[in-house]
């Protein structure tokens, strides 16, 4: 088990990361989604000209959504230092919440996604469970296998 806190936090936060990204791919690949998370990503990264639909533009995005479970992970992290490490998974959920109203909805799609790559609010809707998910999986995997 890592001893340093940080650390399996932002390992925690990947490793959620890319069992959400899973997930969100298999809703995107049974029609529920109309723009998997590594293609919204990969817009946020890359230039304009930049086609989404290229393997390696979905590489870039799928690396750059690992990189925000990182950031996720360290935020969860920054939560249980300001306020204890009681309700950890309540915590936990309720920042995966925060983290998609913020990150996903308020900032990056408003300002540095294009058109083509934005959700509808179906595919919003379903992001939330996504993201509840992620903050419970960010503690869980924090306390049992890191």
């Amino acid at each position: 088990m890592i001893k340093d806190y940080f650390l399996r936090m932002t390992l925690s936060g990947m490793l959620a990361t890319i069992i959400t990204t899973i997930i969100d791919q298999i809703l995107y690949r049974v029609h529920l989604k109309e723009n998997d998370i590594s293609t919204f990503v990969a817009s946020v990264l890359l230039p304009n000209w930049e086609p989404l639909d290229k393997i390696s533009s979905r590489v870039v995005g799928f690396i750059g959504h690992i990189m925000m479970g990182a950031g996720f992970g360290g935020y969860v992290w920054l939560v249980f230092l300001i306020t204890g490490s009681d309700y950890l998974y309540i915590k936990s959920m309720t920042s995966g919440a925060f983290f998609w109203l913020i990150v996903h909805r308020a900032i990056t799609a408003k300002f540095w996604v294009r058109q083509s790559a934005n959700l509808s609010a179906r595919a919003a809707l379903i992001e939330i469970p996504e993201h509840l998910l992620l903050g419970l999986l960010t503690i869980w995997f924090s306390y049992r296998l890191i």
